[in-house]
């Protein structure tokens, strides 16, 4: 007991344990600042005084100097701060959202930054933040024009860095990309409208074809809302698409080219969708196609399909066929692709017959699970369209009548007031006869004369046939069209005889006093004419190509 309560006298020696205070990052300040401004100099100065501060955590969010230079956009200060520094410093990641400095640089600096980073540390390409995204995931998703040399920089390295031997033994058998991530690089690459690298990455990497990403998007479902990068899809008039066929002009070349990248695309995407094995995945593309209208990516799709037969027949959602969705009414920015809403509705029409031509013939008179059958919903859907479609002919032609009457009336006058008069002496034989009849330009008058009148009453009749026509649905896909362009052409013609019936007349009266007036009056008398080519003569050609080759799912000359 004496020993023990000894023991309990002894004192115990304290240990004194020594806790690291905070790191001094004010002691990096000058660093800092020098960083963010992309003062190389004074970040010179600030290493030379203190060896190996280029490398450590400058700020309390886990940042090195690098990071900081990174994601201010100070590229030369990157390159120079990069060949100072350890290589594996570049596989820092900030506590933010775990970004390294190339994911910073993918997103700011330039690509000499970038291509200095990755250079430096080829594992750098391939460390992911909290998000899962590498730098080329981080860079696809806030791509812009001016950065696309970066993203395509960053493809083709992260793929050569994947393949080598710089990634440790158990990453060796890892995928390039997972579908879900992949999905989202490729889903926004063609969301930018590079095509080039989305067909880059679907030609090497076959499964992001058909991705999805985190809200079930794939690249088809981009490409279908990407109008404006496809002729079918872009709203230019008439003589801006001849302008588009013009070869030599930089900015038509260019956009043609992205027309070309997205029709190489659209075929890679399609060939890879057509050869999917099961009936669900190969449905959800043919039924996008058909609601967005995207005629060459459904006849690519089954042009290139062993299945075409079988898959024109499977049903989808709600007991519906591939009709059912055809006669479905598709979004406004797809109908306005077509000028008109009598054109939109001809349109619809040729699509719903075009896929009826190729399902199974029971199934044009199927019913879905609202009892519906494919006409049934066409007739429903587009019930709207069809009415304004019939106001749009109602008020062309109304418009276009009014011409035509005024025209009538001007040449038929015009004829029994012969230019220069009548004889009116005794001779009973020449008593009446105009005083030009034997004058050339009096011939021309009297040929332009009767073709003005002729066709100018044809034109009009036309018209009242399309006031008084009855308006099915059908009648929008040949019959109105084909009135509506008899009409326009023999009205255009009207115009242009009555302007040489004009013109012959002046040549006429002024032939002995003003000859050097013929030049001046002949141009002034094309005017109208012209007038006429640049306002109606668009909707003629327009009218003319939907009614007769409408091309819908054929021919690569044009894109849907």
């Amino acid at each position: 007991m004496a020993d023990a309560q000894g023991l309990d006298n002894v004192p115990v020696p304290i240990q004194i344990i020594d806790v690291p205070g905070p790191p001094n990052y004010n002691h990096y300040l000058p660093l800092y600042d020098a960083a963010l401004n992309g003062d190389w100099d004074s970040a010179l100065k600030f290493i030379e005084a203190n060896e190996g501060a280029q490398n450590p955590i400058i700020n309390d969010i886990q940042r090195t100097a690098l990071h900081v230079a990174a994601g201010a956009g100070q590229s030369e200060f990157v390159i120079e701060l990069v060949k100072t520094m350890d290589s594996e410093v570049l596989e820092q990641i900030d506590s933010a959202n775990g970004d390294t400095a190339l994911h910073f640089a993918s997103l700011n600096a330039s690509l000499d930054a970038v291509r200095a980073i990755r250079k430096k540390n080829k594992l750098s390409t391939q460390i992911r933040n909290t998000k899962g995204w590498t730098p080329l995931l981080l860079c696809a998703a806030y791509v812009t024009k001016d950065r696309k040399d970066i993203l395509e920089y960053l493809c083709i390295k992260t793929k050569k860095d994947l393949e080598s031997d710089m990634l440790p033994p158990n990453d060796h058998e890892a995928p390039i990309f997972s579908e879900y991530l992949g999905a989202e690089l490729v889903c926004n690459v063609t969301a930018a409208g590079f095509y080039d690298v989305a067909f880059y990455l679907v030609k090497n990497y076959r499964n992001l074809a058909t991705a999805q990403d985190g809200d079930g998007c794939t690249m088809l479902d981009v490409l279908a809302k990407k109008n404006s990068d496809f002729p079918s899809g872009t709203k230019l008039g008439f003589w801006k698409r001849r302008i588009y066929s013009l070869p030599g002009i930089k900015q038509v070349y260019l956009k043609k080219l992205v027309h070309v990248q997205a029709l190489e695309l659209l075929k890679c995407v399609c060939l890879e969708i057509s050869s999917m094995p099961t009936k669900e995945d190969i449905l959800v593309f043919l039924g996008s196609a058909v609601t967005h209208r995207k005629g060459k990516i459904f006849g690519i799709m089954y042009g290139t399909s062993p299945k075409k037969r079988l898959m024109a027949c499977w049903r989808v959602e709600s007991g519906n066929n591939i009709l059912h969705l055809a006669a479905r009414l598709p979004r406004p920015e797809v109908l306005s692709v077509v000028a008109g809403a009598a054109l939109q509705m001809q349109r619809e029409l040729q699509w719903f017959k075009e896929v009826e031509e190729i399902v199974q013939p029971t199934y044009k008179e199927s019913e879905n699970e609202e009892n519906e059958t494919p006409k049934d919903v066409f007739a429903r859907e587009h019930q709207g369209l069809a009415e304004k479609g019939e106001k749009w002919l109602k008020d062309t032609a109304s418009s276009c009548m009014v011409v035509g009457t005024l025209i009538i009336t001007v040449v038929f006058a015009a004829a029994f007031t012969v230019p220069g008069g009548n004889y009116q002496d005794s001779d009973i034989i020449r008593k009446g006869t105009p005083i030009f009849l034997y004058e050339k330009p009096f011939t021309v008058f009297v040929v332009a004369d009767v073709l003005a009148f002729f066709s100018s009453v044809m034109s009009v009749l036309m018209f009242l046939s399309i006031l008084t026509s009855r308006y099915a649905m059908e009648d929008f896909l040949e019959l109105l069209p084909k009135r509506l362009i008899v009409g326009l052409a023999t009205l255009f013609f009207s115009i242009a005889a009555m302007m040489v019936a004009f013109s012959a007349t002046l040549c006429m009266v002024l032939n002995q006093r003003l000859s050097w007036a013929f030049v001046p009056i002949g141009v002034i008398a094309t005017f109208p004419v012209y007038l006429y080519v640049f306002l109606q003569f668009p909707l003629l050609i327009d009218m003319i190509h939907s009614t007769y080759w409408p091309d819908l799912f054929h021919g690569d000359s044009e894109l849907a």
